[in-house]
């Protein structure tokens, strides 16, 4: 398998699912644009508690990008066209939220390290 980073858009609702072993596991389709061509499709599985939660708080539509083992084959539909079948078992993913929490935070720590520095200048502000 490749390790790989796809970013696209949720197809439809993610659905819950529990394997036979009674483990659950969540089953998305990724809408992946390849530029001029048509788009692909990626089945993701996920397994993981914190993705699977991710996932399903998703709506169709929503920009994600999805991180983990990606498995590709190819397949002939009864139209005789080849065509590419993208599975990826999910990691990680990050979201346009994830972005805006995350460039916040950082926003809010370079306020914090700038105001300490101002601050320490102004200590030794004195006449020597």
């Amino acid at each position: 398998m490749i390790d790989a980073l796809i970013a696209g858009t949720l197809a439809c609702e993610s659905q819950q699912r529990r394997a036979g072993n009674g483990n659950s596991y969540v089953l998305a389709r990724l809408r992946v644009p390849q530029g001029d061509g048509p788009a692909l499709f990626a089945a993701v599985f996920a397994f993981d508690r914190d993705v699977c939660e991710q996932l399903v708080a998703l709506s169709p539509g929503d920009a994600v990008c999805i991180v983990g083992a990606l498995k590709m084959d190819v397949w002939t539909p009864d139209d005789g066209e080849p065509r590419i079948n993208l599975t990826i078992t999910a990691s990680a993913l990050v979201t346009p939220y994830h972005v805006q929490r995350k460039r916040k935070a950082m926003q809010g720590i370079a306020g914090r390290q700038r105001a300490t520095a101002n601050s320490a200048e102004e200590e030794f502000q004195d006449d020597i």
